[in-house]
């Protein structure tokens, strides 16, 4: 089983920070961020991060209103999994990525806020810096607005896998209600 988990943050792509916990490498091609290989792009975390109304508009369809920047990240457990399980247990990725709304680089030391700024603006890779400084930047980062990403997965999990996989299973079913007429 493998599938792409999809979130919406309503921010600029350039306000937007991610960075892998797991050691990942990120590429950047296009405006895109990509963490892991393009090889590896059907692996279990493999992420992208990009300007979802920019792709929109390139791609002529119908462009969306403020800023969306759109985080895709594959799922794909080892081994087999029931479908209760599936149902019950939604994917965990704070594990492997952090993610914040940049809002106020004051908030930083200085040589940790020059090293995001730059990684934000494509001119340094993370896996470019000492491991220090990666933990540096994961510590400072708690200062911003951090996304948890367990937690939007969860609340997305229950309309997208949830409510499917149990109709599918007939746990539930959605019948349209009866009326009842009198006289």
């Amino acid at each position: 089983m493998r599938c792409d988990v999809a979130f919406d943050i309503p921010v600029p792509i350039n306000d937007l920070f991610t960075m892998s916990k797991k050691g990942r490498k990120l590429r950047l091609f296009k405006g895109t961020r990509y963490y892991n290989g393009k090889h590896q792009r059907q692996e279990d975390g493999h992420c992208r991060v990009y300007d979802k109304k920019r792709q929109l508009m390139e791609n002529g369809r119908q462009g969306i209103k403020g800023e969306q920047t759109r985080i895709e990240i594959v799922y794909a457990p080892k081994g087999k999994l029931t479908l209760a399980s599936l149902v019950q247990f939604p994917p965990q990725f704070n594990s492997k990525y952090l993610c914040a709304v940049l809002t106020d680089l004051s908030k930083f030391t200085p040589k940790v806020g020059r090293l995001v700024q730059e990684i934000q603006q494509g001119e340094l890779l993370p896996q470019d810096t000492t491991p220090y400084y990666r933990k540096k930047i994961q510590e400072q980062l708690k200062t911003q607005d951090v996304i948890d990403l367990n937690e939007v997965t969860a609340e997305q999990w229950q309309e997208a896998v949830t409510l499917p996989c149990a109709i599918l299973s007939g746990k539930v079913s959605f019948l349209p209600v009866q009326e009842s007429r009198s006289g």
